[in-house]
């Protein structure tokens, strides 16, 4: 068995998966798509003209942010797709057989699940402006600016000033805060799709919630809200940001270790 690292062969495991599941690329892609799309056709039938000159900042302020969301929960539950390329048989056999180590099998996997669907992601967004601004002119007479420029203009317009034009660290310490829970959320998920052979996402945020009043349990005999008052935010970010890191990096050990217990035999609900 393979067992050292080659970039050449990680490579061509990369290319050949990527070949192999070009139809879950492009289904994912279009299901994105046509959520998008029905996001922004929804509201263009709900903002009023009421709003005078205000009503199209509204209506793209307002599918931004239904974006960003959507941006969030796909990312997220992207990693329940870890192993999607092994629900049959044949693919197992197809998938496993490749000429490479675990690792690099993991890792072609990975980046399917996160720069993939970063991409799945632009592509559908990109089709879900240009089928809203086709709709938006048909029915209102005006395509109704574009999100994607929308979306452009408030990335250059952030900052990590306060109103005054000062740094503000704080909301520094909060980004890294909630980048760590993001991570932390989609090594859960991506735990999870490794784990679960059927309704990976579904079966791990039930999973999810079944753990969540122990955790709330924790907290109530934890009491950490006086650290957190004697320095505020910053001390809250680095509890969050250390306790998320510990436990995305357990979570993407424990996704690998299963990963290389995959077999083609294996049980029809967990990929063991």
């Amino acid at each position: 068995m393979m067992k050292q690292f080659d970039l050449s062969r990680f490579w061509l495991t990369l290319k050949t998966d990527n070949v192999l599941q070009w139809k879950a690329s492009l289904r994912l892609t279009l299901g994105m798509a046509f959520a998008l799309t029905t996001i922004y056709v929804v509201n263009s039938l709900t903002y009023s003209d009421s709003l005078g000159e205000n009503r199209f900042y509204t209506y793209l302020n307002t599918c931004w942010g239904l974006t960003l969301f959507c941006f969030i929960f796909f990312m997220g539950i992207g990693g329940c797709f870890m192993a999607s390329n092994m629900k049959t048989k044949q693919q197992r056999i197809a998938f496993l057989s490749l000429p490479s180590s675990n690792l690099e099998k993991f890792l072609s996997r990975f980046l399917w699940c996160t720069v993939g669907f970063f991409l799945f992601f632009c592509v559908a967004m990109v089709i879900a402006d240009l089928l809203r601004a086709v709709f938006c002119l048909s029915v209102h007479g005006n395509a109704c600016g574009s999100i994607l420029v929308y979306h452009f203009k408030m990335l250059g317009m952030a900052s990590f000033n306060d109103p005054n034009g000062n740094f503000e660290m704080e909301i520094v310490y909060a980004v890294i805060m909630v980048t760590s829970v993001a991570l932390y959320s989609h090594s859960v998920y991506l735990l999870g799709g490794v784990f679960f052979r059927k309704f990976n996402w579904i079966l791990t945020t039930v999973v999810c919630y079944a753990v969540s009043p122990f955790l709330a349990l924790l907290n109530y005999y934890v009491d950490i809200e006086p650290v957190v008052k004697s320095d505020g935010l910053t001390t809250m970010a680095y509890i969050v940001t250390s306790v998320c890191l510990l436990l995305t990096v357990f979570n993407y050990w424990a996704s690998y270790r299963l990963f290389c217990r995959s077999q083609v035999i294996c049980n029809k609900i967990v990929n063991i």
